[in-house]
C-alpha cells in the first residue's frame, strides 16, 4: 500500500541523485566550452522543469505499478493530477515560491538543494496519496464498467430506436454494426474497444463457460489485416460458425448473431458492471422479440 512517508522519500532521494548529476553535467559542459567546444545542451536543464520531470516519474512508475497490482487486468489506471506536484511550472500563483525561485542562483549546488527542499514543502503528499488510494479501492470495478461500456458500444446496444438495433431471429439475438474497412487496421481507439471486449469475454468464458471470445478474436484479427489494397472482409465471411457467437460479415453491415445464453451472459455482464438499467431493458426486448 501506498505510504505519504515511502513517497516522499523516494521522491526526495531520487531529487537529490538528480541535482548532483545535473551539476557535475553542467561543470563538465563549461569546461568543454572553455576548450573551445560549443555547448547549448546545458539550457535544456533548466532546474525547475527537472525537479517536475524526477517527480512526475517516480509519482508514474507508482501508479504503474499499484494499477498492475489492483486492475486485476482491466484497462483502469491510477493517475494522479499534476497540480499536486507540478507546482514550479505554476509558481505565479504562489508568491513565496515565486520570490525563492527569482533569489535562486544557477551553479550553485547548495543553492539547488535548497531549491529542492522548497519544492518538497510544497508538494501535496498528502493529497497524492489520499488521491492513490481512493483509485484503488474502485479501480477494478472501474475497469469492468469500462469493459462494459465497450461491449455497448459495439453492439449497439445503448438505444433500441436506431438503425441497427438487435432483433432476433431463427433463434440468434442479432447485433449489427457498420462494416469496418482499412482505417479500423489502425484506429487506436477501435483496437482499444476490442481489447476491451476481448477481455470481458473472457471473463464471461471464466464465469459461465460460453465462449465469446474464440470468434471475435478472430475477426478482430481479420479487421487489423485490412489493408488499402484489401480494404473490407470478404462479404458473407463467416467467423465461429457452430459457436455461441457467429459474425457474419457482409458488404456494409456486420452481424454478431448470439445463442440465446450467450446473449443472456452478455446482458449479466452489463448488470453487474454498472448498465443495470440497459440490461434490464435488454431482458425486456428480448423476451418481447421472442414473444411476437
Amino acid at each position: 500500500m501506498v505510504s505519504l512517508a515511502n513517497l516522499k522519500t523516494a521522491i526526495t532521494d531520487r531529487l537529490n541523485e538528480m541535482v548532483e548529476s545535473r551539476f557535475e553535467l553542467i561543470k563538465k559542459a563549461q569546461f568543454l566550452s572553455v576548450l573551445g567546444i560549443d555547448n547549448k545542451t546545458t539550457s535544456a536543464y533548466y532546474i525547475g522543469d527537472c525537479i517536475e520531470s524526477v517527480a512526475e516519474l517516480v509519482i508514474n512508475e507508482l501508479c504503474t505499478q499499484l494499477t498492475r497490482q489492483h486492475s486485476n487486468g482491466t484497462p483502469a489506471r491510477i493517475s494522479v493530477d499534476t497540480g499536486l506536484y507540478k507546482i514550479i511550472s505554476d509558481r505565479y500563483s504562489n508568491a513565496s515560491i515565486r520570490e525563492y525561485y527569482f533569489r535562486h542562483s544557477e551553479g550553485d549546488l547548495n543553492e539547488d538543494k535548497n531549491l529542492v527542499s522548497v519544492y518538497l514543502s510544497y508538494v501535496d503528499f498528502a493529497g497524492i496519496t489520499q488521491s492513490i488510494k481512493e483509485q484503488i479501492k474502485n479501480l477494478e470495478s472501474e475497469g469492468l464498467s469500462m469493459l462494459a461500456t465497450s461491449i455497448v458500444d459495439e453492439f449497439g446496444l445503448k438505444h433500441f430506436d436506431r438503425h441497427y438495433s438487435f432483433y432476433a431471429k431463427n433463434g440468434w439475438f442479432i447485433c449489427q454494426t457498420y462494416a469496418p474497412n482499412w482505417n479500423h487496421s489502425f484506429d487506436r481507439k477501435c483496437h482499444d474497444r476490442y481489447g476491451n471486449i476481448l477481455n470481458a469475454f473472457r471473463l464471461i468464458l471464466n464465469d459461465t463457460g460460453i465462449d465469446l471470445e474464440s470468434s471475435f478474436a478472430q475477426y478482430v484479427s481479420a479487421v487489423k489485416g485490412l489493408t488499402y489494397s484489401s480494404s473490407k472482409i470478404e462479404s458473407r465471411t463467416v467467423f465461429g460458425k457452430g459457436s455461441s457467437l457467429q459474425i457474419a460479415c457482409f458488404k456494409d453491415k456486420v452481424e454478431y448473431r448470439f445463442t440465446r445464453s450467450a446473449f443472456e451472459a452478455l446482458t449479466a455482464f452489463l448488470m453487474l458492471n454498472g448498465f443495470e438499467t440497459q440490461a434490464a431493458a435488454i431482458v425486456a426486448r428480448m423476451n418481447t422479440l421472442q414473444a411476437a
